[in-house]
C-alpha cells in the first residue's frame, strides 16, 4: 500500500479590494489665482482641484503572532497636469515663478496598512515555555 503524505499550507489572504462602493473623484474647488505664504500672486487664474471620496479597505485574519493583515485604498491623484514656471508677482515688487498641479483624475490606490494591530492582552508561548509579549516583543520566564 502506498504511503500518502499530506501537506497543509497556510492560506494566502485575498486582498482584492472591490471599488464598487468607492466614491473617489476629482473635486473642483474653484478657479482662482495662486497665492503663496509670502504674499506672491499669480497673474492668471488656475483650477484648484483635490481628490475626495471613500475607498474600501480589508483586514484578513492570519496565523501566528500577527493576528491580521490589512490592505487599504486611498483616494489619490491618477492623472495630473503640471503648469511649470507660473509667473508670480510679490507685494515687495519681486517677480518669481512656481509650479502648480491640477488633478485630472483620481482613483483608489491600494497599499499595505502600516499600523500595527492592537495585541493588548495577547500572549504567545515559545517552544522553551517562555511568554513572548506581543506588544514589546521581549521575552520573560513564565512563573510556575
Amino acid at each position: 500500500m502506498p504511503c500518502l503524505s499530506l501537506v497543509f499550507t497556510e492560506p494566502i489572504p485575498n486582498y482584492n479590494i472591490s471599488s464598487e462602493g468607492a466614491t473617489c473623484k476629482v473635486i473642483t474647488r474653484k478657479w482662482d489665482k495662486i497665492r503663496t505664504k509670502d504674499n506672491c500672486t499669480s497673474l492668471k487664474t488656475y483650477q484648484h482641484t483635490q481628490c475626495m471620496g471613500h475607498c474600501d479597505s480589508v483586514s484578513t485574519a492570519t496565523y501566528g503572532d500577527v493576528g491580521y493583515e490589512s490592505m487599504c485604498t486611498c483616494c489619490q491623484p491618477e492623472l495630473t497636469e503640471v503648469f511649470t514656471d507660473v509667473p508670480l508677482q510679490c507685494l515687495n515688487g519681486e517677480n518669481r515663478v512656481t509650479n502648480f498641479l491640477v488633478i485630472k483624475t483620481c482613483r483608489c490606490r491600494q497599499f499595505k496598512c502600516v499600523s500595527e494591530p492592537d495585541k493588548s492582552g495577547m500572549e504567545e508561548i515559545n517552544s522553551q515555555g517562555q511568554v513572548i509579549e506581543a506588544n514589546q516583543q521581549s521575552v520573560r520566564r513564565r512563573r510556575r
